[in-house]
């Protein structure tokens, strides 16, 4: 399944991630997620040495909250977002997406991206 991610309001064209596999153990999800390294996104951000765009990861996350609720959800607080360790496409084909759910007075969202079991972003949210 590709997504088309939409940054800026603005779908893009082809989708920039792929969801390889989906799993679930009660409000745990784990996705393993094929990043598009042709997507031209990267050749802005940087054309000499192209990083996944902060940005890109936050509405990655969202996305795949929406999948696992099947429902638009709008972001109401970042708490925490702490990119640790850049992430390069040309070098990365696949990441995991570690997601874990709390429903309080709204949706409470901790993610981690992880690479080779390396952590390269953590995500406190709330929806």
């Amino acid at each position: 399944m590709g997504f088309n991610l939409f940054i800026c309001g603005i779908e893009t064209m082809e989708p920039i991630y792929s969801i390889i596999s989906k799993e679930n153990n009660e409000n745990n999800w784990i996705f393993k997620v094929q990043i598009n390294q042709d997507h031209p996104i990267y050749q802005g951000h940087f054309p000499q040495e192209a990083i996944v765009p902060g940005v890109v990861l936050v509405q990655m996350l969202k996305e795949l909250v929406e999948s696992i609720l099947d429902k638009k959800i709008k972001l109401k607080e970042a708490k925490s977002i702490k990119f640790i360790k850049m992430i390069y496409p040309s070098m990365v084909s696949q990441m995991e997406v570690t997601i874990v759910l709390t429903e309080t007075d709204s949706l409470k969202v901790v993610a981690e991206f992880k690479i080779d079991e390396i952590t390269y972003c953590k995500v406190t949210a709330f929806y």
